[in-house]
């Protein structure tokens, strides 16, 4: 029996937030098998079973009742929250101040590489770090397992981080049906890197000496990937200078990143060294690094964790501990240069209620930057203001993002819910009119399955919910089609 020929109702209410929904991916299993959705109890978090609607009488019911905005902005409200949460948030670590709050779906390719062959250097720490890095992402940052992919040797992960698979892996992000241009993206290397006349190159774990520019990963094609997808929202890190002789990785991956408003931090300044220490088992850079991701005061008044602020603590503090060592040969981080209009978002922590002058100091940090990067921070911070029932904003600041022609599938699925919420009705079914020209995704499907829309028939909406069951890939989607259905 095919998983779309039953559905239940549910019975999950209105108010329902992030805490509350940390139990209901372990019904995944259940729901796949049979096509069926439980009523969730929000004292216990526990399920019950709950009866069964055809897909017949759905089609019937729906074609003589609409879904109430009430409904159509909680089930878009779960896809928002539940796609950020991992298994290991419902058991965070108690040293993290404040309820992080990740808007939308986030994406990490991270690498690291230890074992070198003897004519480049081994390294000690490298293929750890990758993984320590990884693993920050997903229980302090609340990335999606499934959206990091890690590719480290000395069985730190399954995928050994050879050219072949770097590149590959990448794609493999990039073409993910969820991707969303204002998607926060994260490439982190940690290993060796050399610059060369023909630029910098990212060395694999089977780079051989004098095959760097063969074997080696170009970080242009890096780039040009990544800005082939149309992604707006980047941040790269490197730290690939460890061989203790001068070299100069890390000047092209510099330009590249500033031509293409790309923020880039290097774990030290082209030319100069990074230092590992035993006793942290673990390089500088990254040590403080991670630190850092976790550090409550790095977060500004509206609760924003930026790169810029990431960047420079990360400058001070790796000099500093490592200067007792090394003298003027201190490891300094890199970051992207003078470019003031460029940052990138990296979470939000608003602590509820959020207050007007939170919300006054985000727009007044977000309008130094350029375009692209005002936009994607808009986006992220809107989310959030959605989350925490503050809709006016939510719309007031998408809005002035559709205005710049930057608003993302993802985003204006959330402004049309919102204008639905608010009653604004006319102002919602302009927006979802608009579904129908986007390109293929799981976003436009979602669009149009909520769509308010007198212009789309109600068996387009069914179709589009059925395809997001269908390939949407997360039990979340399935959870919105599902819903879909219900109503």
């Amino acid at each position: 029996m095919a998983v779309l020929d039953t559905f239940q109702t549910t019975a999950i209410p209105r108010t329902l937030k992030t805490g509350d929904l940390c139990g209901l991916s372990e019904n995944v299993g259940a729901l796949e098998e049979t096509g069926e959705m439980c009523a969730y109890d929000r004292e216990t978090r526990n399920f019950r079973p709950t009866i069964h609607i055809d897909k017949a009488s759905s089609v019937a019911a729906g074609q003589n009742k609409g879904m109430s905005s009430g409904f159509r902005h909680f089930l878009v409200l779960c896809l928002l929250i539940a796609s950020s949460l991992t298994a290991a948030q419902i058991g965070a670590p108690s040293d993290v101040q404040g309820s992080i709050y990740v808007p939308n779906n986030r994406w990490a390719l991270v690498i690291g590489v230890s074992n070198y062959d003897k004519s480049v250097g081994a390294l000690r720490y490298t293929a750890k770090e990758a993984k320590d890095f990884a693993d920050t992402l997903k229980s302090d940052l609340a990335f999606a397992p499934e959206n990091v992919r890690l590719l480290a040797d000395g069985g730190q992960s399954d995928v050994a981080p050879t050219s072949p698979n770097i590149l590959a892996a990448l794609d493999s992000l990039l073409s993910e049906k969820r991707l969303d241009k204002a998607n926060l993206f994260v490439f982190y290397f940690s290993g060796h890197g050399v610059g060369t006349s023909k630029g910098d190159f990212l060395l694999p774990a089977d780079a051989l000496k004098g095959e760097f520019e063969t074997k080696g990963v170009p970080v242009g094609e890096v780039i040009r990937r990544i800005v082939g997808a149309g992604l707006k929202n980047v941040l790269f890190i490197a730290d690939a200078c460890r061989a203790g002789s001068e070299n100069d990785f890390g000047e092209d991956l510099t330009e590249l990143c500033h031509k293409s408003n790309i923020a880039v931090i290097l774990g030290c300044a082209p030319g100069k060294r990074s230092y590992e220490y035993p006793e942290l088992k673990q390089g500088a850079f990254t040590h403080f690094l991670l630190e850092g991701l976790k550090r409550p005061e790095l977060r500004d008044i509206s609760g924003a964790l930026w790169a810029s602020r990431l960047g420079a603590d990360l400058q001070t503090r790796v000099h500093d501990f490592t200067e007792p060592d090394h003298g003027k040969y201190a490891q300094t981080p890199a970051l992207w240069g003078e470019q003031s209009t460029l940052d990138v978002l990296l979470a939000a922590y608003p602590k509820p209620p959020v207050s007007d002058e939170a919300v006054r100091q985000f727009r007044a940090k977000a309008a130094t930057l350029s375009k692209e990067d005002y936009a994607a921070a808009m986006i992220s911070y809107a989310y959030a203001l959605y989350d925490s029932d503050r809709t006016d904003e939510t719309v007031e600041m998408l809005k002035t993002v559709e205005a710049l022609g930057q608003l993302s599938a993802q985003a204006r699925v959330v402004l049309a819910v919102a204008l639905d919420t608010l009653g604004r009705t006319g102002e919602a079914q302009r927006v979802y009119a608009t579904f129908d020209d986007l390109p293929n995704s799981v976003w436009r499907d979602i669009g149009l399955a909520t769509s308010t829309s007198r212009s789309l028939s109600q068996v387009d909406r069914l179709q589009a919910a059925e395809r997001l069951f269908a390939t949407g890939g997360s039990w979340e989607t399935k959870f919105l089609a599902i819903g879909i259905f219900k109503n």
